[in-house]
């Protein structure tokens, strides 16, 4: 129950520090802008009128364009060029005045809403002068094309007038034609009508009357047409007229938004505050467990099938020996004829007093660097046959040590900074080698980039807090990255991804354990290491960054 109180109390401290931070950074802006709420609040009234003003300015743009359209279609396209030619230049300024993304979300965090106001202006305007150009120039082009619309009505009007005229005298033609017909069968005695229908002249009459008739009536068919034909034309003029308030409607649509935030007031000013800070928070809050998932979920698993770390010792013949079973507080050492025993300060406990007894400035001179770095200076040297010396940590209560012998020809990956002593062959010094391992992705997973090869014939005591544990490879183990003091040698090293899903979303296990391969040989575990000892997370500062130094070095 305390740490759920803890947690709630750490984040609302956190929001209500959110929250003061945008006020600031609201107020600092303003300040820095030299904009007075009696400023911002008149600004936004002279925004909101400008609504109705902009409404207005659009239908008399409408109507005066269409006039003007008109007149130019009749005296030319003069005006309506020079009227393009102003409405572009003001697009242009109108566009190099755009504010950058920048200033809006500042805008928007501070809800300096005159500014929005004038941006939303600013928008609608260039919509406008955008339809406004479009409309002049597909007048002008209409006007121009001598094939267009405007040239199709001209042409209809001009076959109109002309099919009109002719199907008039074609239909005066033949109303003569009929006059004659009917003269002639009623003019003069019966006798006079029937010598004269002997020589055909009836006949070619009513012949010269239908034939007048038929082109009376092809001349009101083609007349009839050319009506229809300049009802085509007038309607393809009126589609060439562009009307823009629709489009100025809709713009108007955000100015209108934007005069709701006005008529809200401060109150949502704040209320933004808060909503911004919670989305702020949350995303805080939850952003951590999202990157947790996709690492466990996605690169994890293609970290675990790299290829593991291998130290290639061709000389490497047998596995390392341990000692004791289990380590202890204090460990005995007897030298064997010929043997010398190494220990570095504050583990010797107790010595024999006819032991030959020197010091020894550095454990290997071939890595001064790492011997210093890992304390490894200043080492006593104890000789003699049968010389009993007792190893044990005199200033930590915590230690605890363990033997590993290394046979001729065998080697074990050690961290120098749990050895405590060494046991070997009087001038014939512990052999030990490097390995870099700079391009293998384990190794950047484990932050262990070199790894120390000690070889033998040699007897190695190490420590760790709470003891050390020494135990066969056998089908293979995983443990805690800061646990790992050494291995054989022919063992392969890698990472697995930890065991459980939550205990790692939550933050209480790494995403990663070291592991050793299925082998016949040892594996040196701490049981407690002092870093996880100090803390879930390891060394804090200094010291943590120190630790991490030594790991990549191998130390």
């Amino acid at each position: 129950m305390r740490a759920i109180f803890g947690w709630l109390g750490r984040h609302l401290l956190l929001f209500a520090l959110i929250v003061g931070a945008l006020m600031l950074h609201a107020a600092w802006v303003a300040n820095r802008g030299s904009l007075s709420d009696t400023t911002v609040r008149q600004r936004a009234t002279e925004a909101g009128a400008a609504i109705t003003q902009v409404r207005e300015r659009a239908k008399q743009a409408a109507t005066e364009m269409q006039v003007t359209a008109s007149r130019s279609l009749e005296s030319g396209t003069e005006t309506l060029v020079a009227q393009k030619g102003e409405a572009t230049r003001q697009l242009h300024v109108l566009e190099a005045a755009a504010p950058s993304a920048f200033e809006q979300a500042r805008w928007a965090t501070t809800g300096d809403v005159a500014a929005m106001k004038g941006e939303a202006l600013r928008r609608l305007e260039i919509e406008r002068l955008k339809r406004e150009i479009d409309f002049y120039s597909s007048t002008i082009d209409l006007a121009n094309d001598p094939n267009g619309a405007w040239a199709g009505l001209r042409n209809a009007e001009a076959q109109l007038g002309r099919l009109s005229a002719a199907a008039n005298q074609q239909c005066a033609m033949a109303s003569q034609a009929q006059q004659r017909l009917q003269a002639f069968r009623t003019e003069g005695n019966a006798l006079f009508r029937q010598f004269r229908r002997l020589f055909g002249e009836e006949g070619k009459l009513e012949r010269d009357a239908a034939a007048a008739q038929e082109a009376c009536l092809a001349a009101i068919r083609e007349r009839d047409a050319a009506v229809r034909n300049l009802a085509s034309a007038r309607e393809a003029v009126r589609r060439g007229q562009v009307v823009i308030d629709t489009q100025i409607a809709l713009a108007t649509g955000e100015l209108e938004a934007i005069a709701v935030q006005v008529r809200a007031g401060g109150g949502t000013k704040f209320t933004g505050y808060l909503w911004t800070a919670f989305w702020v928070l949350l995303g805080i809050i939850v952003s951590p467990y999202l990157i947790r998932a996709f690492l466990y979920a996605i690169v994890a698993p293609a970290a675990e099938r790299r290829a593991t770390i291998r130290i290639d010792l061709p000389d490497m013949q047998v596995s390392p020996v341990a000692r004791t079973e289990a380590s202890r507080i204090s460990l005995p050492v007897v030298l064997s004829a010929g043997e010398e025993l190494l220990i570095r300060d504050g583990y010797l406990q107790t010595s024999s007093q006819t032991a030959e007894k020197a010091t020894r400035w550095l454990l290997d001179f071939r890595h001064p660097l790492s011997s210093l770095a890992s304390g490894l200076f200043f080492l006593t040297r104890i000789r003699g046959e049968g010389e009993a010396t007792t190893v044990s940590a005199v200033r930590d209560p915590f230690a605890e040590l363990a033997e590993m012998e290394l046979p001729p020809g065998a080697a074990c990956v050690l961290h120098p900074r749990a050895l405590v002593a060494v046991v070997q062959p009087e001038g014939a010094p512990l052999r030990i080698t490097s390995h870099w391992r700079l391009t293998s992705l384990n190794a950047w997973l484990t932050l262990q980039l070199r790894f120390l090869a000690f070889h033998g014939p040699s007897r190695l005591i190490v420590r760790g807090t709470r003891g050390v544990r020494l135990e066969p490879a056998a089908k293979g183990r995983i443990f805690g990255q800061d646990q790992l003091v050494g291995f054989s040698a022919d063992l392969a090293y890698s990472v697995a991804r930890t065991e459980t899903f939550w205990p790692y979303l939550l933050g209480r296990d790494s995403l990663f354990k070291d592991k050793v391969e299925a082998g016949g040989g040892l594996l040196v575990i701490e049981e407690a290491p002092l870093s996880s000892a100090k803390g879930r997370g390891g060394s804090k500062g200094l010291e943590g960054l120190l630790d991490a130094g030594l790991k990549v070095f191998g130390l």
